[in-house]
């Protein structure tokens, strides 16, 4: 599974990390989306339900984990939240069998991104939530 050099991300601290970016964040998500202007109240609420369900399987495989959090968000009437839940659903199935260690966070970005394809309006708001995970995903580093 993990090499002795490569350990596992928590990804309950992983998505705990982005919920407290996307809080201080929100009131710019917010003006971005010329629509209703309530991306980064969606997003916060998204990401916050991600890091509880992960947490509440916290020992279980991590695919487990990402399958949980897609059920949760499945649950949601955001639209957003649906987006997500695909590419968790999508990661999951990726990280079956395998962990997310630094050098895999990559992976798991990807996967919740790619269900982001054509998402009309709220494509832009999706692009900057893309670009703060990749900042965070490509940052996380092993716990010392």
């Amino acid at each position: 599974m993990t090499t002795k050099n490569q350990s596992t991300v928590d990804l309950a601290k992983l998505f705990g990390a982005v919920v407290n970016t996307l809080a201080e964040n929100k009131d710019q998500l917010n003006k971005a989306d010329t629509y209703n202007n309530d991306h980064g109240d969606n997003m916060v609420r998204t990401f916050s339900t991600i890091a509880q369900a992960v947490g509440k399987m916290k020992g279980k495989p991590q695919s487990i984990q990402l399958a949980t959090a897609a059920k949760e968000l499945q649950k949601s009437k955001s639209g957003s939240a649906k987006v997500y839940a695909a590419g968790l659903e999508q990661a999951a199935q990726q990280f079956k069998g395998k962990a997310v260690t630094p050098s895999t966070v990559g992976t798991l970005l990807q996967a919740l991104l790619s269900s982001q394809a054509p998402v009309s309006k709220e494509q832009t708001q999706s692009s900057a939530v893309g670009d703060l995970l990749g900042s965070l995903l490509g940052g996380q580093a092993p716990a010392s």
